[in-house]
């Protein structure tokens, strides 16, 4: 077709099919405190996946590798607020454990296969988020039985990374809670990993990270 009709409506077209095609693929994972999340996420990374780091107004916790490791980006509240109030951050919670989580909204544009952490606040706003951005979404719930949660944080108690019993209660408090809602909560997944044992959890990751 020619003229000048016919190329605004080819062009047109074009532009909508550009828009609405998928430009990526991006890995939401999400679980109770100590599921092993961080676990499944970095094996993602291993098989050819970018790791997605949001940022946070928390500071890091104490003994722990959060900054070695690049878990976060820390950023003040000021920054962060500066950021939420000028449309450049998806998956955003304001009032996780008294601090702010989000992401980088120009990053995840440009990413073709990542693989982030979130929570379960967050799944159903960010599948929309990530969807509007062309992506494809796949919902990755990390757990583990209830005992072996317990006694994971305990752990963390004796290595070091919760300075006090006061923090460790209060991370099993927020573990009770989590589970108490898990089979809603896995309903928002499209794929679980349950495993008790780190090395069960890694082969399971392993094995979804090269399907997907």
């Amino acid at each position: 077709m020619t003229g000048e009709w016919g190329n605004k409506h080819y062009n047109g077209w074009y532009h909508f099919l550009t828009e609405n095609k998928s430009s990526g693929t991006i890995v939401a994972i999400f679980g109770p405190t100590a599921s092993g999340k961080s676990v499944a996420r970095d094996i993602f990374v291993d098989n050819g996946w970018e790791k997605i780091i949001s940022y946070t107004t928390r500071p890091p916790r104490p003994g722990s590798a959060e900054e070695r490791n690049k878990e976060y980006e820390f950023i003040s509240p000021v920054t962060f607020d500066s950021l939420y109030n000028n449309d450049q951050l998806i998956n955003v919670n304001l009032s996780y454990a008294g601090s702010s989580y989000g992401n980088d909204k120009e990053n995840i544009k440009n990413i073709q296969r990542g693989v982030m952490i979130t929570d379960k606040s967050s799944i159903l706003q960010l599948k929309q988020e990530l969807r509007k951005l062309g992506k494809n979404v796949a919902v990755v719930y990390v757990t583990a039985s209830p005992h072996e949660l317990a006694s994971r944080q305990t752990r963390r108690k004796e290595t070091g990374e919760y300075e006090s019993d006061e923090q460790l209660q209060a991370r099993m408090g927020e573990l009770e809670k989590e589970l108490a809602k898990n089979n809603k909560v896995q309903s928002l997944a499209d794929y679980v990993i349950d495993e008790d044992s780190i090395e069960a959890t890694m082969a399971a990751a392993a094995e979804l990270s090269r399907e997907l």
